[in-house]
């Protein structure tokens, strides 16, 4: 406590409340594994927090402070606040974290993280929101990227959004509205893996809960996948599925749009940025090369099996704005540039090109943040691979824009007609 230091992970953002004399601004503290439970301070001690590294002791930041009205006094005490809210790196942290990761490990299921703040918790209301989203999706007129279909065909893979659904539910509801004729076995869940780790993909054996239903994990088939990539790589960091919402919020539709019970394979798929900044394709590391072959693996024994099977890529698109780093306020020209760098990225998924997918990102070193790129990149190889599925349909887009926080998302919704060239039985019926 002599030497405070705020642990790594946190996501800190500034909230401001009221106007003019009466405007106050706040810290608010989040961790992304969900340890711990938002903490909000009074931004007045942000010059202490931010001095917070471990190197500097409470005697020196209180005499570098002493003429903005800081006390050693008060520097401790805002030190002591941070450790009772584990937001600083001490025994009390690491004992708590240690107690949390052991009772998920024991826990063999995946309890729902976002229920209540995400979506609705109750039964009711939660069906109700989910329904009015799939009513306007299948209200909504279909862009395509290829041919138009008044019926939407059987479906091998769904490109849909991990945003929450408020800025979201309409894309959502467009994307699962294609599920219409599609009733698949298992349903593979690719997502992003927002927390770092060092390896690429993470599983997990567990269920995962709504608050009002289980789904089952398909056992054999994350095992065989672990069996191919190894075990302790496959769930060294099984903990990111813990708060991972990009698989979580799928659920809620897929209860609504698939009668049957279909198991679940989730997979988390980590950042590609070494391979962004080398110029390295992903496909040319051995990590990659030997998870795809697992998944190649495993949609063949499901198929050879008479299971079928849909691919469900949970991504969003486009982070820009001076909440994820730009340095400055995004302009009606900047928002048109994005369109057209998404449209761009749109066009290699159309063309189901991960090469060009790939050269696009690289090319600005992936300004735009499109944290759903690797899920895309390992899709269009696996479909590739199998030579599974038709020319993908562009369903929707959308570009949400607030002003306030300076902050913008894209995303979008595609489907990926069934075809089995390549296959020997039928992959989804």
């Amino acid at each position: 406590m002599l030497f405070p230091k705020l642990r790594n992970h946190l996501d800190v953002t500034i909230h401001t409340e009221g106007q003019g004399a009466e405007k106050e601004s706040f810290l608010v503290f989040r961790c992304p594994f969900g340890i711990i439970k938002p903490v909000v301070f009074n931004a007045t001690i942000a010059p202490i927090i931010s001095r917070f590294n471990g190197e500097v002791s409470v005697d020196d930041i209180a005499a570098t402070l002493a003429p903005m009205g800081a006390t050693r006094q008060l520097v401790a005490d805002v030190a002591q606040l941070c450790d009772e809210n584990l937001l600083l790196e001490s025994s009390r942290f690491f004992e708590q974290r240690h107690a949390i990761l052991e009772a998920f490990r024991l826990d063999p299921i995946r309890r729902a993280a976002h229920a209540g703040a995400a979506y609705p918790a109750e039964r009711e209301d939660l069906e109700a929101l989910v329904n009015s989203y799939l009513n306007l999706g299948e209200s909504s007129g279909t862009q395509s990227l290829a041919t138009q279909t008044t019926t939407p065909p059987p479906l091998c893979a769904l490109m849909v959004p991990h945003i929450d659904f408020r800025r979201g539910g309409t894309t959502y509801g467009i994307g699962y509205s294609a599920l219409k004729n599609s009733q698949p076995n298992v349903v593979i869940l690719l997502g992003t893996a927002h927390q770092a780790s060092p390896h690429l993909f993470h599983l997990t054996t567990k269920d995962f809960a709504l608050p009002f239903r289980t789904f089952r994990n398909d056992a054999a088939s994350t095992a065989l996948l672990a069996h191919h990539y190894g075990a302790e790589r496959s769930f060294v960091d099984e903990f990111l599925h813990k708060h991972e919402h990009s698989l979580e919020l799928q659920l809620p539709f897929l209860h609504a749009s698939i009668a049957a019970t279909p198991t679940i394979v989730p997979v988390l798929v980590g950042s590609f940025y070494p391979f962004i900044r080398e110029q390295r394709l992903p496909s040319e590391s051995e990590p990659y090369q030997t998870f795809l072959g697992a998944l190649v693996e495993l949609c063949r024994t499901i198929a050879s099996r008479g299971e079928s099977f849909l691919l469900l890529a949970g991504v969003d698109m486009a982070h820009r704005g001076m909440a994820f780093g730009d340095p400055a306020p995004l302009t009606p020209a900047d928002l048109e540039a994005i369109k057209l760098r998404d449209s761009q990225y749109l066009s290699h998924i159309a063309a189901r090109d991960p090469r060009a997918l790939f050269a696009h990102i690289v090319e600005d070193q992936d300004a735009g943040r499109m944290c759903g790129f690797p899920t895309m990149y390992l899709l269009l190889d696996l479909l590739n691979t199998l030579q599974l599925g038709g020319s993908p349909n562009l369903l929707d887009y959308q570009l949400t824009f607030d002003p306030s926080s300076d902050t913008c998302v894209t995303f979008g919704a595609a489907s990926f007609p069934n075809n089995t060239k390549g296959l020997s039985v039928n992959i989804i019926s």
